[in-house]
């Protein structure tokens, strides 16, 4: 498992790292907040389709995990 420290590093070594994530389902199986919202502040798009034409919003939301809507929750306040 990453933790958010972990994540910095490998983003800040690996250029293409996130639209990676952002284009495979990776993210969508992330269940910490915290390692959300380091991918949204490095511009992770939760609008963006991945390989299946899904976006991580809609993948969340049939996956009734929360998890995103907490993340972007925190955003607007």
């Amino acid at each position: 498992h990453c933790d958010t420290e972990m994540l910095d590093l490998l983003l800040n070594l690996d250029n293409s790292l996130l639209e990676r994530l952002a284009t495979g389902d990776e993210v969508t199986q992330i269940k910490d907040p915290a390692l959300l919202r380091i991918l949204i502040e490095r511009g992770l798009d939760p609008t963006m389709c991945n390989y299946c034409g899904h976006t991580l919003a809609e993948v969340f939301q049939e996956n009734g995990n929360g998890t995103l809507e907490q993340v972007l929750t925190g955003f607007r306040q």
